[in-house]
């Protein structure tokens, strides 16, 4: 027996009803597990460096790391609203060579007042379980 109709329908029972599983993610059913499989996977040269002093900017980062190796690209993530540096920010180096001399060199060393942490950067795994 249908609902009366002053009582809505659910986003589910409309889809079940019209053949529809747009209420669904798309590809991924429940339990399945989607690896981020874009071709952006970290070949090992994609460092996240945490422990940096606000008044450090890109330059300064993209500097230090120079010394110990070719540097492809530096970034420092601020806040959107104040626009101050959130205290972290990510180094790609030319290899995975050089990113570990990175580690080995400047990880636990100080850096304008404040001690560096750096990590190689972990790719995503979403996982979906029901």
């Amino acid at each position: 027996m249908p609902p009366p109709m002053d009582v809505p329908m659910r986003d589910s029972e409309y889809a079940r009803e019209n053949g529809s599983r747009r209420s669904m993610s798309p590809g991924v059913g429940r339990g399945e597990r989607r690896d981020r499989d874009d071709g952006n996977q970290n070949p090992g040269n994609n460092l996240h460096v945490s422990g940096l002093a606000r008044k450090v900017d890109m330059r300064d980062l993209e500097e230090a790391f120079s010394k110990v190796g070719r540097v492809q690209k530096a970034s420092i993530m601020y806040d959107p609203h104040t626009r101050e540096s959130r205290g972290f920010g990510f180094v790609t180096m030319e290899s995975p060579e050089e990113a570990e001399a990175a580690i080995a060199a400047l990880n636990g060393t100080d850096f304008m007042g404040r001690t560096l942490v750096i990590e190689k950067v972990v790719p995503l795994i979403f996982s979906f379980l029901g």
